[in-house]
Formats: C-alpha cells, structure tokens, sequence
C-alpha cells in the first residue's frame, strides 16, 4: 500500500518498523543481561587468536575500518562465551561509532601480575568525560532514540560480565578522536 500513502504515512510506518527493531533490541538485550547474571562460568583456556578470528568472522566490519590485534598472551584462561560477549559488544560500537573514513580500532591483550588487562580503542566519535558513568547502566544511549536501533544495553551487558568475574572496567576518550575501553580480569593459571 506505499502508493496509497502520503509522505506522511510512509515516514510514520518508518518509525513504527524503528521502533519495532529497538523493542526487538531490547528484548534481546534483557534476555542476554538477564543471563549474564545467572549463567555458572565454564572456565577454560582460551587461545585469544583464535577467539578474536572467531569474532571477526561474524561482525560486518566496514571496508573503511581496520581492526589490529596484538596480544602478549597466546592463551587465557576463562569463559570463552562471555569474554566473547565482552569483546563483540566493545567492537560493534567501535564500528558503529566511527565516523573516520579510515578507521582504526586496536584490540590489546596483556597480563599484569595477577590479572589480565584487555583494551579496545578507536579513532572514532569519542564521549565526553560527563557521560563516562551514565554508559554502563540499562537503557542508557548517547544518541536520540528516534536515529539509533540502539537498546542500551550493551556496555550494562559488558560491565555486569567483566563484575561478575572480578574484573574492573574503564575508559579514556577525546571527543572527536577516539576512546579506549580497558577493562581486566583475574589471572588464572591452570595447566
């Protein structure tokens, strides 16, 4: 029916299906929260090259951007399924937030005494250091609602995870060049 309709009607049914997608967004969302809550850690060693060509795999990273990992641990031990969960959320709003048109993001892999320290960075929009907290909670976006399917939920999700294991989160930014999202997790050795 798009020739019965008037301007009008087609730009209404367009916010109606926006909506419907963020409302889906949210579910999805919730349901992922809600498990990261309650889901038992399988820990095991996980092979961060592997991990990140398994991500890589399926995120659509834009031509435009350049994804680069550089690791000084070959392997980790801990839940492959969150710490998959943790770094597909930091690098969808790395592209999804990168409005360079030759973008970059760095995915660092380290260890420090008893802990691992994990980092993903950009060259993209960056964040004002007054919204630094206000990201990490529910339903919380920096866009308009109306031009973002955007839940909110993601970096709850990351965080929740990251507390859940022990773990600290935090991040740097310029408004304009960029952020880098840090974030550690207790070493664990096992053979």
């Amino acid at each position: 029916y798009a020739d019965k309709l008037d301007e009008s009607g087609v730009e209404t049914l367009e916010l109606l299906k926006a909506r419907v997608v963020r409302m889906s967004n949210l579910i999805d969302g919730i349901l992922s929260y809600t498990s990261a809550v309650r889901e038992e850690a399988t820990l095991a060693p996980i092979k961060m090259h592997e991990l990140m060509d398994d991500i890589l795999t399926v995120l659509p990273v834009p031509e435009h951007i350049k994804i680069a990992f550089d690791t000084d641990v070959e392997v980790v031990y801990s839940d492959r399924a969150r710490l998959q969960q943790v770094f597909q959320n930091l690098l969808t709003n790395a592209i999804k937030y990168n409005d360079k048109a030759e973008g970059l993001i760095k995915v660092t892999c380290g260890r420090n005494g008893g802990e691992y320290i994990f980092s993903v960075s950009d060259n993209g929009i960056g964040i004002e250091a007054k919204y630094f907290e206000k990201i990490f909670q529910m339903f919380q976006t920096l866009h308009h609602r109306d031009k973002s399917e955007t839940a909110g939920i993601g970096l709850a999700i990351v965080k929740k995870i990251i507390d859940n294991y022990n773990g600290r989160i935090w991040l740097e930014s310029v408004p304009g060049e960029g952020s880098a999202f840090y974030f550690t997790l207790p070493a664990q050795d096992h053979s």
